[in-house]
């Protein structure tokens, strides 16, 4: 689930219903097909907004949006998924900002990616 497009709005926690219909959609398929939904939380894809308003995963704001953008997909999906991923491969997203400087905002700086560990 993308969270910059599950959510039209962050704060509010607004639900794009045409884009959750999709997937209502797609995970009746699927079981109907015998396969199994998995869902993951977090792919990589921070939405823009958040990383500009609030700086991004160092936030406690970003973090508790990111809480509250869960429920609501578990509160929508949860009986027809139960395996879920929170994020993918977490350790990448600290490693790629601080340690290597290939993310914003570009600057190596190990005490901040202990920290995040």
């Amino acid at each position: 689930i993308n969270w910059s497009r599950f959510l039209t709005d962050y704060e509010n926690v607004t639900v794009d219903e045409e884009y959750a219909a999709y997937y209502d959609q797609l995970f009746d398929a699927l079981l109907a097909n015998g396969i199994t939904p998995m869902i993951c939380l977090e792919h990589y894809e921070l939405p823009g907004y958040l990383l500009e308003k609030y700086g991004g995963w160092g936030s406690k704001t970003v973090v508790e949006l990111f809480v509250r953008y869960a429920e609501k997909v578990f509160a929508r999906y949860h009986p027809k998924v139960t395996r879920w991923f929170t994020f993918n491969e977490p350790i990448v997203v600290q490693t790629r900002v601080y340690l290597d400087a290939l993310r914003w905002p570009y600057e190596q700086n190990t005490s901040t990616w202990m920290q995040w560990n």
